[in-house]
């Protein structure tokens, strides 16, 4: 196990995700996250990038392990040469921690049971929806 492979997971469990929903985030295998935390493999640059803008964690600490874990995550996008900036927070970890937003748990059951349906079950979901909403309308 690399250095780096150490520092990946070690964002990865601090961010409070899984392999799983990193793996999708960066629109990669969940094996893939699987082997740069085990040093079988190493992430490719564009990888590295969206690594730090979403685990919000300093580039040259990830790659080198030099520098403050926590990044300034506006300087971060800027290496992804991000032109639409929306990759970029408008507030920090802490700043978000801080407030502790309200959970609608009820909405997000109803989120995570649609993302496990297949898309011909989701789109009946949403024609149902539409229908619903329609009829209320009335």
């Amino acid at each position: 196990m690399s250095a780096q492979s150490k520092r990946i997971a070690k964002a990865r469990t601090k961010a409070g995700l899984t392999q799983e929903v990193l793996a999708k985030r960066l629109k990669v295998t969940r094996a893939a996250c699987s082997h740069w935390e085990q040093g079988i493999s190493s992430p490719k640059a564009k990888h590295l990038v969206n690594l730090c803008l979403i685990l919000e964690v300093n580039h040259e600490w990830l790659t080198l392990g030099r520098g403050e874990m926590y990044a300034n995550v506006a300087e971060t996008a800027d290496l992804s040469r991000n032109k639409s900036g929306d990759l970029r927070a408008a507030e920090t970890r802490s700043d978000y921690k801080a407030r502790k937003p309200k959970v609608d748990t009820e909405a997000a059951k109803f989120s995570k049971m649609f993302l496990t349906l297949t898309k011909p079950d989701r789109k009946l979901i949403l024609d149902l929806l539409k229908s619903l909403s329609s009829k209320k309308s009335k």
